[in-house]
């Protein structure tokens, strides 16, 4: 299957020269709904939690009940953590040029790549959900970073689904979503995630067994409150020290770009000089790709009507095409 990338010129040079591909934060993207966690009422999740507290419905066996309350509320804040630490990179499925995708991302001027999944994968060093080379990715930053962390990747076709379809999606899924409207991208993305090691999760159930009875609400309140102050504390101080060694926006994996880029398109209405640039890139970057310009026909050209008589006399009418 064919996949395209659309992009300014500027960012062709950056692809070409660095020989890395730029995944964007996760939050950066643009619709507020993506990797949301099904768009939760927060009215209906505070009843929700509201019913698990409820000394009543448990009697004494106040532990059991803290233990729920606080693994649901540990995942629901790792999530937060992770979703910080997500990046993608966004490809749409090509099936002919598409006159929204160049006013989207290349302004209407500028270079379409084109490539297969297979190749994006393979460049990428991707097998299955694994990243093969993390210590390439790490040495950019900050090698000491791998030690808390793993490195995750997923591939998968964006699903458009309304507001009610989203508070079903759970898991990895949920970062594979976007409202309808944006539909007529029909993308495709690669997503990376630095995950905390295992033993690295706050660990609700051991916390817990270090309580010896809980006597009365009060004490079980309390406790309640403290652990989940702890959860927020421990994903803070890790959040900040992966803040701190990472860009704000992105994170950048090396490719092969000659196993990456197929074919070149290039938009020339406006700019006729790109076509004659990015041929020059190719060549000083050894890109072996073909290159082609744009069939999109942005405007007719005018033809305008004349009539009269020539030099010997004789009469005329002609179409005069303005370029």
């Amino acid at each position: 299957m064919k996949l395209a990338r659309y992009m300014s010129l500027d960012r062709y040079k950056d692809l070409l020269s660095s020989n890395t591909l730029f995944f964007s934060r996760y939050d950066t993207l643009g619709d507020m709904y993506e990797g949301s966690l099904g768009h939760v009422n927060p009215d209906e999740l505070t009843k929700e939690f509201i019913s698990l507290m409820t000394k009543s419905e448990h009697g004494n066996n106040y532990k059991s009940k803290i233990k729920e309350v606080l693994e649901k509320g540990e995942k629901t804040y790792y999530h937060t953590y992770l979703k910080e630490f997500t990046y993608a990179n966004c490809w749409h499925q090509y099936i002919g040029e598409s006159s929204f995708m160049w006013k989207m991302y290349a302004q209407e001027k500028g270079v379409m790549i084109i490539t297969d999944l297979s190749s994006l994968k393979d460049c990428l060093g991707i097998n299955e959900n694994t990243y093969q080379t993390p210590d390439r990715f790490w040495n950019q930053y900050d090698q000491t970073l791998s030690n808390n962390h793993d490195i995750s990747v997923s591939v998968g076709k964006i699903k458009y689904v309304s507001k009610e379809d989203a508070k079903k999606i759970i898991g990895t899924d949920r970062y594979f979503h976007k409202q309808k409207a944006y539909k007529e991208e029909k993308e495709w993305w690669i997503l990376l995630q630095l995950r905390l090691k295992e033993d690295l999760r706050f660990d609700v159930l051991r916390r817990l067994d270090d309580i010896p009875y809980i006597r009365n609400d009060k004490e079980a309140d309390k406790l309640t409150v403290d652990v989940w102050n702890e959860i927020k504390y421990h994903y803070t101080e890790h959040s900040v020290k992966l803040i701190n060694k990472l860009p704000i926006y992105g994170v950048r994996c090396s490719v092969d770009i000659n196993m990456l880029i197929k074919e070149v398109i290039v938009e020339t209405h406006f700019d006729a000089s790109v076509f004659p640039k990015v041929k020059l890139l190719n060549k000083k970057y050894g890109i072996s790709a073909d290159v082609k310009k744009s069939e999109i026909e942005h405007m007719p050209q005018d033809a305008r009507l004349e009539i009269g008589r020539n030099i010997d006399g004789q009469f005329r009418i002609l179409f005069v095409i303005d370029l």
